[in-house]
């Protein structure tokens, strides 16, 4: 059995995974969207805010609102089918799993 970590991180639309993200140091120099009232959150903790309906970064899938909910949904499926996020920087190092 493999022990390399293989994961896909979710971040759908609002709420309170935004700032998840933030607080756990993942979002600094990452491709990523949100819902808009959330967005100089993002860019204050140094993501590159992108007004589009999905964004992938290294293993962490974003969207902005309930509306991109299909999209969202689509793209996640394709991430996991995929399967290829051995330790690509989803997580820092020094972040505990």
């Amino acid at each position: 059995m493999s022990t390399t970590m293989k994961a896909t991180v979710l971040h759908p639309t609002h709420g309170l995974s935004p700032w998840l993200l933030i607080e756990a140091g993942v979002v600094e120099g990452r491709d990523m969207t949100s819902y808009h009232s959330i967005r100089t959150d993002m860019q204050n903790a140094g993501a590159n805010w992108v007004d589009r309906e999905v964004v992938v970064s290294n293993g962490i899938v974003t969207s902005r609102n309930p509306g991109d909910l299909d999209a969202f949904t689509a793209k996640i499926i394709e991430e996991v089918e995929e399967g290829r996020h051995e330790r690509e920087d989803a997580v820092p190092e020094n972040v505990p799993i």
